[in-house]
């Protein structure tokens, strides 16, 4: 570009992360000026490493490719219960391991977090989690694993009649609840 050229130059995201979003209030266009296009609000809301194209439209010519840009995931503002797949037993542990994630705003694991997150039954729970369940562990990397969680009941049936449900805290978040969960017999 020189510095009479006024065209219109275009950003687009040439890799990046799989399902990665360019936010929607993002200005992803700009009018040359001196020899100069400048952007100053591009948004990338999912957390990884990125390199864009500046395509001028007056030459349909890609004239430039960016370096890499690291997008770091922000600092965790809700939690998630993922959900639990299988049926568990009454007084064993649920396989596979009951897990939290703390994420950011854009729903990026929040990899910094490493705080203390605890597991709740939600009010209506047909029993309790049994005395040998850790319901309190440290996050590691945003990910809290509760690996001995077992509960003391069985559920109804026929099964959906009154299920677990779990949800999460950590300081000020709270998770919404878990899918539903069934306890049978042993």
């Amino acid at each position: 570009m020189t510095s009479d050229n006024t065209s219109t130059v275009t950003l687009a995201v040439q890799s990046g992360p799989t399902n990665a979003v360019v936010d929607s209030k993002s200005t992803m266009t700009a009018t040359v000026k001196n020899g100069v296009a400048t952007f100053n609000n591009v948004i990338l809301d999912t957390a990884g490493t990125y390199t864009l194209t500046a395509t001028d439209s007056g030459t349909g010519v890609t004239s430039a490719v960016s370096g890499t840009i690291t997008v770091n995931p922000g600092a965790a503002t809700q939690l998630v219960v993922e959900p639990v797949t299988t049926p568990g037993t009454v007084g064993q542990a649920i396989t596979p391991a009951v897990t939290v994630t703390a994420e950011d705003a854009f729903g990026n694991v929040a990899t910094t977090d490493n705080n203390s997150v605890t597991l709740n039954l939600a009010s209506g729970a047909p029993g309790n989690f049994t005395s040998g369940s850790t319901t309190t562990v440290a996050a590691l990397n945003g990910v809290a694993t509760f690996d001995n969680i077992a509960l003391d009941t069985a559920t109804p049936l026929p099964a959906g009649t009154n299920p677990y449900f779990l949800f999460a805290t950590q300081g000020s978040l709270t998770s919404s609840n878990s899918n539903a969960i069934e306890i049978q017999t042993a």
